[in-house]
């Protein structure tokens, strides 16, 4: 997702799919890239400012709360992983609850199966 231009600094491709990803079933970066699904999500509209708080905090708490019950839910949180969104609420989770999520995927599990544990509320640890 990022490579390392000098020791300890990094360039990220941002609006770039990470090509190293297994989607196996999950959806494919042409399909993350169509607006209809973002137009369906409970967030459109609302104060941008929101869903890009500190982690942890009472603002991205509330904006997490409101994403678990957002039907875009999965396709919000595959986007964010697959174009490795480094900031903001994405499908519920914070970027610190999205680094594991990316292991995983560096390990070779698929999309899919990340998304699915995810839902299920089985958030696992690499």
């Amino acid at each position: 997702m990022r490579g390392q231009v000098n020791a300890g600094v990094f360039l990220h491709r941002y609006g770039r799919a990470d090509d190293t990803i297994n989607h196996g079933d999950g959806p494919s970066p042409d399909e993350l890239l169509r607006a209809k699904w973002m137009r369906a999500g409970s967030c459109r509209g609302d104060e941008k400012y929101r869903w890009f708080g500190q982690p942890n905090t009472l603002k991205s708490l509330r904006a997490a709360a409101i994403c678990r019950e957002c039907p875009v839910r999965q396709m919000c949180l595959a986007s964010a992983l697959v174009f490795g969104e480094e900031f903001g609420v994405w499908g519920g989770l914070n970027p610190v609850e999205r680094r594991p999520l990316h292991r995983r995927l560096a390990l070779g599990e698929t999309l899919g199966s990340v998304l699915r544990s995810v839902l299920n509320g089985e958030r696992r640890a690499a």
